[in-house]
């Protein structure tokens, strides 16, 4: 399919009627607007899912939803023709263009600026407008939630041993560590043995921890070292009775090791959604593992029994549309389905114009013609490796291909 950029696009439509209105010439952007989503929704391409985590505290009962539609309010009326203003209040987000619809309806690529009051955009406006604007919000929906929930604790790569001498004949280790008792040292959350040797230029050093695994059955784990580095071992551990290395220092330099654990974090457990009422239930229930979700409004969830110390962090895994052409000048659908994206611009472009006849001529065309084309493209680029959209983010390679037998 013809491959379209904003610029284009935006001439296209500008010069399609035989005399533009004043009105259809600011409404253009938000004809593009509609036009994209149109196309995203036909195309089921509400997959650019985003996965990202936020912090729970303990005693949490909400958590916050991705950023959705957000008010700009400007110092003053902003006159016909102008492509600046100035906000209340320094914007808080990120640097960069954003999708802005006026009090007008007129829809804008405005530059905002991080910490600053400053607001531009390259096309005149078309009308005056007030002192009010939203900036469109990307988040369309969660997918799901994992709690990500268990014991944690930080690396410690010198939590049973601390830098030490070894010997090349098997030898006993001192347990001098962070961890400081008498042996048998308790692991609490049971946890992976790191051994990092810090001098020397060759590894091969061999050690052997011994104590209980998480199951409490006897555990005995082997490590070899490399050197200037930290290897991390098989088994987790419970408790730590012993450790002792093997193949150390025969004679100058000296070798030096220490033995410690390796970072835990908590497992993660989709969460179920509910209805409000629902949690309600679970609000008076006493602090423990947050099963449950629910909307609660356009900014956050609320989720019961409400967080424990245990629950460290909430998973995200929602739909983001992909940002407009409005805003980027050249998108995934510009390049790939320009022509469907035109059509569904002069399907909304005759609609406005309350032209009938020739909106349900390029329906027809829209979806009789383009749209499976555009499908099936779609769907072939994704087999053939071509980016596209239905693609998985990551694919594990599989093996190189074997020389020919010569």
């Amino acid at each position: 399919m013809q491959g379209f950029s904003y610029s284009q696009l935006y001439s296209a439509l500008q010069v399609w009627p035989l005399k533009a209105s004043t009105l259809y010439l600011a409404s253009i952007n938000r004809l593009i607007y509609l036009a994209e989503l149109r196309v995203i929704i036909d195309l089921d391409l509400d997959i650019f899912d985003v996965n990202d985590q936020v912090a729970l505290a303990p005693g949490a009962v909400v958590v916050p939803k991705p950023p959705g539609s957000q008010p700009l309010v400007f110092t003053a009326p902003i006159a016909q023709n102008a492509t600046s203003a100035t906000l209340t209040g320094a914007w808080g987000g990120t640097t960069g263009p954003y999708v802005v619809t006026f009090s007008d309806q007129e829809i804008q690529s405005v530059t905002l600026t991080n910490g600053a009051t400053t607001a531009t955009w390259a096309l005149p406006m078309a009308a005056a407008v007030t002192i009010n604007a939203v900036v469109n919000s990307q988040f369309v929906v969660e997918r799901n939630l994992w709690l990500v929930y268990g014991p944690s604790a930080s690396q410690d790569t010198q939590a049973i041993c601390a830098p030490q001498a070894t010997n090349y004949n098997v030898s006993p280790m001192i347990m001098n560590g962070t961890l400081q008792g008498v042996p048998p040292l308790a692991i609490n959350p049971p946890a992976f043995m790191l051994a990092t040797q810090s001098t020397g230029v060759s590894g091969g050093i061999i050690i052997t921890i011994t104590g209980t695994d998480q199951n409490g059955l006897p555990a005995v784990d082997v490590i070899t070292t490399v050197a200037n580095s930290t290897v991390q071992g098989v088994l987790r551990f419970a408790s730590v009775s012993g450790v002792t290395s093997q193949h150390g220092s025969l004679s100058s330099p000296t070798l030096t090791v220490a033995v410690g654990t390796a970072a835990v974090t908590g497992s993660t457990k989709l969460m179920v959604k509910r209805a409000f009422d629902f949690l309600q239930l679970y609000l008076r229930a006493n602090p423990g593992q947050p099963k449950y979700f629910a909307d609660h409004g356009q900014s956050e969830w609320l989720i019961g029994p409400a967080a424990d110390s245990f629950a460290t962090a909430i998973k995200r895994r929602y739909v983001q549309r992909p940002p407009s052409i409005v805003v980027a000048q050249n998108t995934w659908l510009g390049d790939n389905v320009g022509q469907l994206l035109f059509v569904a611009a002069l399907m909304e472009a005759e609609h406005w114009l309350k032209v009938d006849d020739r909106y349900a001529d390029m329906k027809t065309k829209y979806y009789e013609e383009l749209l499976p084309n555009a499908r099936g493209e779609v769907m072939l680029a994704a087999r053939s490796g071509v980016y596209a959209p239905l693609a998985p983010i990551a694919t594990i390679p599989g093996p190189p291909p074997q020389a020919a037998a010569g």
